[in-house]
């Protein structure tokens, strides 16, 4: 009876880490950092574990105030946009979830009510099982509009198989990464060579003139 029991019981273990696979299923995207007027890639991860053939996923991804997909003015315009627009500032990962070839893979990016932007992925080839993967699904242009800080969500997750039929792989959790405000000084600029100087009593002064002159509005000395 023991050993039954014992039996029994390595079972039931065996079946929840094979149900706990199943259920491994994780998008995620590193934090980024961008300063007003300056490009970022956000890119998106997935990881998972399951004995169950994948064919697609989707997911809804959102941005925080002040970042957009590049190309796009303002948030409004790009959720105003064609699907073939955001598409341009998109593309799949190539290291392994839709096969080595970028190709292999079909993008869907739309625009959605609640402010987000849907993905949809299907492997072309409808025919790779996925069991154990992490990999690059796609990678995104994006641009501050403004200094940014915050967080940006993935949500609606959710995997498909074969014939494009939902799967049931238990929880999977939405992900947040972070956009941090780039620190530093931005927007060096050299004086210009060519623009009038002045001494520090506002006198103009030849381009042979010594000592500390203003160009430019910058300070500089001249030996």
């Amino acid at each position: 009876m023991k050993k039954f029991t014992l039996i029994l019981v390595a079972g039931l273990f065996a079946l929840a880490g094979s149900v706990q696979a199943q259920k491994k299923v994780v998008l995620s995207a590193d934090d980024i950092t961008v300063a007003k007027g300056e490009n970022a890639e956000l890119v998106i991860k997935m990881d998972y574990e399951t004995t169950e053939e994948i064919g697609g996923t989707n997911f809804s991804l959102s941005f925080p105030d002040g970042l957009v997909l590049s190309g796009f003015s303002s948030k409004d315009e790009m959720l105003a946009a064609k699907a073939s627009a955001l598409k341009k500032q998109c593309s799949l990962g190539d290291d392994g979830i839709w096969g080595e070839d970028a190709n292999a893979g079909w993008l869907s990016v739309k625009a959605k009510a609640d402010g987000g932007l849907l993905f949809v992925l299907i492997d072309q080839d409808d025919q790779t099982p996925f069991v154990s993967t992490k990999a690059k699904v796609v990678t995104l242009n994006v641009t501050a509009l403004e200094d940014v800080s915050g967080t940006g969500k993935i949500y609606g997750i959710g995997v498909s198989n074969t014939s494009s039929v939902s799967l049931d792989l238990g929880n999977i959790d939405d992900y947040e990464y972070g956009v941090n405000l780039a620190s530093g000084i931005n927007d060096i600029k050299a004086a210009d060579a060519t623009a009038p100087a002045y001494n520090l009593q506002g006198v103009r002064v030849n381009s042979a003139a010594k000592g500390v002159i203003i160009r430019d509005g910058k300070k500089m000395v001249v030996k």
